[in-house]
């Protein structure tokens, strides 16, 4: 927070004393002076609401001591007339009208000798007058500073643009110590205490607030008309009533100019400065959510009145007038709207009655899109740029995948589902996948091919989620209409059934499953499927300890040349990876496992990552690398995390106990281990941790840890049922008391030494 304005001799200043604090902005505020500094003209732009004016004239009160002729505000809002603006500023400096001259040249010889700075405030709808007097005045006298504010910049030579952002708003989840440090929350709670004095920020409402900044965009118009509803609402009433915000965000402070009263009158402000086909282009760049490129904007909006060579250049002037943003992306720029301004051009559509010519346009460009995307995010040398393509237009396929919803549209709905699910797998938006292959598949009018390929990567989802039942539901009903046709969706769903067995430890019926997905797949020569099948097989011989690991991993290695999927490239390093891992070659694992983990970085695969980050971090506790073994199994919960896969989990923090007693702390990692144990057994895994744990015990044991792979058949133990196992439960405690007995007596042949 900044002091009040300071109190001076009104001679020398008209600048007013808010009643409010003025809150954050302090980069912001550095910018000005520094600006001001070096440079004559300073222009604040920004979005309606953002704060320019406030800003303005805290910078102006702080800056007023150096200027000897002092520091003065015009405000034009009220002007219409753009004569008038010599007038309001001669009257504000008190200078008298010469009838026999022009009143800018008065001004210019009035203020040839003055040191002042003069604040302008509000040039929007005045932009040629207010160039005209400040191009005309700083030529005049040498003195004079000038810190204007407008929704876009004068053009005058020499100025200098300074952007007036929203306020920075906190992301989701954080704690109430530091929700309160963002100025957003910052100048929302002190409003919200002017309007109720009992509010504070609390664990109990802090989500609520963070959603009113977010959807608010940061803007404080916007959040203190929200405080001012905290007098009647809870912060929870007025989060929840967001979606019509120009209704609720009204009836503001009477003292304040009309266009400050009101959201919706903040933006009508700016919209009727528009000229007709900024408007028009505008309203219709609402359809877009997130941010758009160039090309989808002369796509989606170039109808009726807007060509495509329109485009640019109206573009380009709603960036200048402060109602477009731009967002620097690594295949050129890309544009976005703030939330409110996107609701205001929505609302302006759908009175143009424009909005469902619009939005089918909108649905057809991200449909094609994905389809266009599909085949290459697949394989091919340029499957990590369309993978972030895809994950740049993310937004926007799921808004017109929800619009197709809402108009029933079945079709297009499924073929953009479809067309996007190998990209949500890749990119670990699993639950939206499940949730919009689910939601289509069950939309009514669409052939029953199509709906059958839905179900079968809704299957995908499901499994990829655990849910089991699911996704043998989904993969058998899609069976009932692709079986023997020889399509993909066949070969998916055959694929998904083989991995539910491979979940449920039925061995035989994964192999059997997996083998019929690889002769439809084949039968159609298609290359993705082939390899995906094949690596499916490779882990179903994996986990049966059968010999043909290798040789289904070299089968599949020989598919993936240079230019080719390089996921499937990763997953075949993974598993010689863990070959070399089982045979105890540590380099060559670590080799092995880096250059899958290098793949699944570029490609964003971030389940990719954990996967070879968790081996990794095993390959370095084999070692004795401690400090590197901390770094990746961190790295890898961090992201498993992200990624909300509890079975995931329970092996991130098997590996974290290892590293816990590998370094002398054993209560800690047995503690832990027992909290993976309780977990396993409540997500009915128990199955799954026994076999992982007398797996790498085995491992541990021949790499040189007993003590590791002790505390391992410890944790197997733990999660075996004596009366339905008995005879694996009198194995394991054999072979644990075998280790014990040999790791006590080494420890006590050490101790005899000299």
């Amino acid at each position: 927070d900044f002091p009040p304005l300071r109190t001076l001799d009104q001679r020398r200043h008209n600048l007013p004393v808010h009643l409010t604090s003025f809150v954050g902005r302090e980069r912001e505020l550095d910018d000005v002076r520094r600006a001001l500094a070096d440079w004559r003209l300073v222009t604040l732009t920004g979005v309606g609401g953002s704060g320019k004016s406030r800003l303005a004239l805290q910078a102006a009160a702080e800056l007023v001591d150096d200027y000897p002729d002092g520091a003065w505000l015009v405000e034009l809002a009220p002007l219409t007339e753009p004569e008038r603006v010599p007038s309001a500023v001669a009257a504000v400096l008190a200078i008298p009208e010469d009838p026999h001259r022009p009143l800018l040249e008065t001004l210019s010889t009035a203020l040839r000798g003055k040191r002042l700075l003069l604040v302008v405030d509000n040039c929007e709808h005045l932009l040629s007058a207010c160039a005209e007097l400040t191009e005309t005045l700083l030529k005049a006298a040498p003195g004079l500073r000038i810190l204007a504010t407008s929704r876009e910049g004068l053009a005058v030579p020499g100025e200098v643009v300074v952007p007036v952002p929203p306020l920075p708003v906190p992301p989701e989840g954080n704690h109430v110590g530091a929700l309160v440090e963002f100025p957003a929350v910052r100048l929302f709670a002190e409003r919200a205490r002017a309007a109720h004095p009992a509010f504070t920020v609390t664990p109990a409402n802090a989500a609520a607030v963070t959603q009113i900044v977010t959807e608010l965009d940061g803007i404080p118009l916007a959040l203190e008309l929200a405080a001012a509803r905290v007098r009647a609402f809870s912060v929870e009433q007025i989060a929840a009533r967001l979606s019509d915000r120009f209704r609720l965000l009204g009836g503001g402070n009477r003292t304040a100019p009309a266009r400050q009263q009101t959201l919706r009158a903040a933006m009508d402000w700016s919209y009727d400065l528009l000229a007709p086909a900024e408007r028009m282009l505008l309203r219709r760049l609402s359809v877009f959510r997130g941010s758009w490129s160039i090309e989808a904007a002369e796509t989606v909006c170039c109808r009726d009145s807007i060509d495509v060579s329109e485009v640019v250049d109206l573009l380009g002037r709603l960036v200048d007038k402060s109602l477009v943003g731009v967002v620097a992306g690594a295949h050129g720029n890309r544009y976005r709207l703030l939330e409110i301004v996107r609701q205001y051009g929505s609302d302006r559509l759908d009175e143009a009655d424009e909005s469902t010519a619009t939005h089918a346009a909108h649905r057809d460009w991200c449909l094609a899109t994905v389809e266009a995307a599909t085949v290459h995010i697949r394989g091919g040398e340029e499957q990590a740029s369309w993978l972030e393509a895809l994950e740049s237009e993310h937004d926007n396929i799921q808004a017109a995948l929800e619009w197709s919803w809402r108009v029933g549209d079945a079709t297009a709905s499924l073929r953009i589902a479809v067309g996007a699910a190998w990209f949500w797998y890749l990119r670990g938006h699993w639950d939206e996948a499940r949730r919009s292959l689910e939601h289509s598949v069950g939309l009514q009018g669409v052939e029953s091919a199509l709906r059958a390929e839905g179900g079968a990567w809704a299957a995908v989802f499901a499994w990829r989620r655990g849910d089991l039942a699911r996704a043998a539901q989904h993969a058998r009903a899609s069976m009932t209409v692709l079986s023997g046709s020889g399509d993909e969706g066949e070969g998916l769903s055959l694929l998904v059934l083989s991995l539910v067995a491979i979940s449920r430890f039925e061995h035989e019926q994964a192999d059997a499953y997996g083998r019929q997905a690889l002769a439809v797949f084949r039968a159609q020569q298609h290359s993705w499927g082939v390899t995906t099948s094949l690596l499916v097989l490779a882990h179903v011989a994996l986990n049966r300890q059968s010999g043909e690991v290798a040789e289904l991993v070299q089968q599949s290695a020989a598919l993936l040349g240079p230019g080719t999927d390089k996921w499937g490239q990763a997953q075949v390093l993974d598993l010689q990876g863990h070959e070399a891992l089982r045979a105890l070659n540590l380099d060559l694992a670590m080799e092995l496992h880096s250059a899958s983990h290098a793949i699944a970085v570029e490609l964003g695969d971030r389940a990719g990552q954990a996967k070879s980050l968790l081996a990794l971090g095993h390959v370095h506790l084999l070692r004795g690398e401690e400090e590197d073994a901390a770094r990746t199994l961190a790295e890898n919960r961090s992201i498993v995390e992200q990624l909300q896969e509890p079975h995931d989990l329970a092996h991130a923090d098997q590996g974290l106990a290892l590293l816990a007693v590998s370094r002398g702390d054993v209560a800690s990692g047995e503690l832990l281990l027992e909290d993976v144990a309780r977990r396993l057994a409540a997500m009915g895994k128990s199955p799954m941790g026994i076999s992982y744990a007398l797996g790498m015990a085995d491992l541990y044991r021949r790499g040189g840890r007993p003590g590791l792979a002790a505390v391992l058949l410890r944790h197997a133990l733990s999660l075996l049922d004596e009366g339905q196992s008995p005879a694996q439960v009198a194995r394991t405690r054999q072979e644990l008391s075998a280790l014990e007995s040999a790791t006590a007596d080494t420890s006590s042949s050490r101790q005899e030494q000299p």
